[in-house]
């Protein structure tokens, strides 16, 4: 009888093994991706916000995070997750990263800056700060905004003006002004390039 309770004892052992013991390595294996990834986005934060209180710009240019996804990651906000760890940080951030003046090719910065607001959806906070940056250098840089569009595909072209006038009703004045300014400022150097312009404005707010 005693062998016998040995036997069963064993074999529900090793069925606990067999059956329980994968999800736990499992959802170990998660933890520890997780625990990496919060690490690096950790690190990110850190180096980041040391270059942008050293005011080293070049090292805070190259580390700020010319994607949509990583941009969340760092300065977003979401109703489920909250705050991202910069959210507070986002708007001297992006106003530093627009102070790009001496520090690095204005010709480098509006290719980049084009790649990188093409992808955006406008929100609240965050992405409205970059908005405001932006209009503003394209108001000081029309000519290197243009050299940048003549590369670029149309639909490119129409995706990256969506984000530049997005956000606003359509009574919007300052938004309606902004237009106007941007519009004869670069129609005066590229009529097809303001055409363009026009275009999206007037599908946007009909």
């Amino acid at each position: 009888m005693l062998n016998k309770m040995k036997v069963f004892k064993l074999i529900i052992a090793l069925l606990f093994m067999q059956f329980f013991t994968p999800c736990f390595a499992l959802s170990n294996k998660e933890n520890t991706h997780k625990v990496f990834q919060d690490s690096g986005l950790t690190k990110k934060v850190n180096l980041l916000s040391d270059a942008f209180n050293k005011k080293d710009y070049l090292k805070f240019y190259k580390l700020f995070p010319f994607s949509i996804t990583a941009f969340a990651e760092i300065y977003g906000f979401n109703d489920t997750q909250g705050e991202s760890p910069l959210y507070e940080n986002s708007f001297e951030h992006i106003n530093f990263l627009f102070q790009f003046n001496e520090k690095i090719d204005m010709q480098i910065f509006a290719d980049k800056i084009f790649e990188f607001v093409k992808t955006l959806k406008w929100e609240a906070d965050g992405i409205n700060y970059f908005q405001n940056n932006l209009i503003d250098f394209i108001k000081r840089e029309p000519n290197g905004l243009i050299n940048v569009l003549k590369s670029k595909s149309k639909n490119e072209i129409y995706c990256f003006w969506h984000l530049v006038f997005d956000g606003s009703s359509t009574n919007d004045l300052q938004n309606k002004n902004n237009f106007q300014t941007l519009y004869n400022s670069i129609k005066s150097i590229d009529i097809e390039q303001s055409s363009l312009l026009k275009n999206e404005f007037d599908k946007m707010y009909p």
